[in-house]
């Protein structure tokens, strides 16, 4: 009986093991960027909030780079793996900053951009559809109006990201780091005039050549 027992059970162990070295093989990257973040943190190698604020940049820059299609594609993997990183580096970005706020409106842009980020990375992960379905089940909250569909929750989940480097843009400029704030505010103007409407960007450029047509000094 243990032998047919342990043969009954010896398919469900391949396809187990066969799952976890896919799993494995996908995240590797992500566990080991993160692990490093940590282990840096603990030696005091990242220890003030402008070196969080640039792991951030970095891993913002990486997710926002989505044209042309080809490199889109060929970020694919550092994108998985950086995704939890910008979570990691923007919130103890802003727990350093709320540690250190002096007023009522930089800590509460920190708490925002904190909740921002987690909510986003957390309750809003386009692919937890099925945790918050548990979730909203157990404490007898179906009925709330909550995104549910990927769409909805992709949608969600980047505008509150974005908010995020909104919040830790302004806190950059707060604190003097104008030339890390200018980086994030690239990103962002980058990524608006990348969801910009193709009619309104035709629109633009007809301004603006227009505008340097008739500009006095031309």
């Amino acid at each position: 009986m243990v032998t047919i027992s342990l043969a009954a059970g010896l398919p469900r162990g391949r396809e187990f093991a066969t799952k976890l070295a896919s799993a494995w093989s996908k995240t590797w990257l992500m566990w080991m960027f993160a692990s490093s973040l940590i282990a840096c943190h603990q030696c005091s190698v990242l220890t003030d909030f402008r070196h969080f604020s640039i792991i951030a940049w970095v891993a913002a820059c990486v997710q926002l780079l989505r044209e042309p299609a080809q490199l889109k594609l060929r970020l694919r993997e550092l994108r998985i793996a950086l995704g939890p990183i910008y979570t990691m580096a923007a919130t103890w970005s802003f727990v350093l900053h709320t540690c250190a706020a002096t007023t009522i409106a930089g800590a509460s842009a920190a708490v925002v951009g904190v909740m921002a980020v987690v909510g986003a990375s957390f309750a809003l992960g386009p692919d937890n559809q099925e945790l918050d379905a548990a979730l909203l089940r157990w404490l007898h909250m179906e009925a709330i109006a909550w995104p549910r569909t990927f769409c909805a929750r992709a949608k969600c989940h980047g505008i509150l990201m974005l908010l995020s480097m909104v919040m830790l843009t302004l806190l950059l400029v707060a604190k003097g780091e104008y030339i890390l704030a200018c980086s994030f505010l690239s990103l962002l103007v980058m990524e608006g005039a990348r969801r910009t409407p193709a009619s309104w960007k035709v629109v633009l450029q007809i301004t603006l050549c227009m505008y340097g047509r008739t500009r006095p000094w031309a």
